[in-house]
């Protein structure tokens, strides 16, 4: 019954560490052309990004999981609406996360050269975008929602509710970066200490 929290635990640092990982691919920000040689030629990290989107991917999975089940404890049509959201967004999160690992797997995987600053570019700008905007609005969004239906039917302590829209707000800049974590960080508080899983929910949980 209580194992949903370790996996939204788990799943919230995970997700984090692929984040992070995937990120180190340049070309977010203002960047050079000898970042990318430094990044794919003379220094070869390409294995940092492929092995990040490995851990991403798991960890997209996990909160996916939270998601559902936390829809399940709630059971309100709002939920099933913020649950599809929150989906949605992390649908996103991964195609971003596969695009900014296009230019390391072609050289991770194939004995071609590096593609070059260019199109290393033009993927990381797509990658990016993916997973900081419309990824990060529609996790809003669905947390937004659960948030507001969770406190509603008593599935989530009022304060995590509020934190959870904080953290839906934060989405809004998720452009920068750093406010995009915001979403993991609050499953992380959700699952340890904002849950209440009852009969119910153990009962719809197996």
């Amino acid at each position: 019954m209580r194992f949903i929290r370790w996996v939204g635990a788990v799943g919230a640092v995970v997700y984090v560490v692929g984040f992070v990982l995937v990120s180190s691919a340049p070309g977010g920000g203002d960047v050079e052309g000898s970042d990318f040689e430094d990044f794919y030629v003379t220094d070869d990290k390409t294995a940092m990004v492929v092995i990040g989107l490995i851990v991403l991917t798991i960890g997209v999975l996990a909160l996916l999981w939270f998601f559902h089940q936390l829809r399940t404890a709630i059971a309100t049509t709002d939920a099933g609406f913020g649950w599809g959201a929150a989906a949605l967004g992390l649908a996103l999160v991964g195609g971003g996360g596969c695009l900014l690992a296009g230019p390391s797997g072609v050289q991770a995987f194939s004995d071609a050269d590096f593609v070059g600053q260019p199109v290393a570019h033009t993927f990381a700008q797509a990658g990016f975008a993916m997973m900081l905007v419309p990824g990060s609005l529609f996790l809003a969004l669905g947390v937004a929602v659960l948030s507001l239906a969770g406190r509603n039917a008593g599935v989530l302590v009022p304060w995590v509710a509020i934190a959870g829209l904080v953290a839906a707000a934060l989405q809004l800049v998720a452009s920068i970066w750093i406010p995009s974590l915001a979403i993991p960080l609050w499953v992380l508080i959700a699952s340890l200490a904002g849950l209440r899983l009852n009969d119910r929910t153990a009962v719809a949980s197996t």
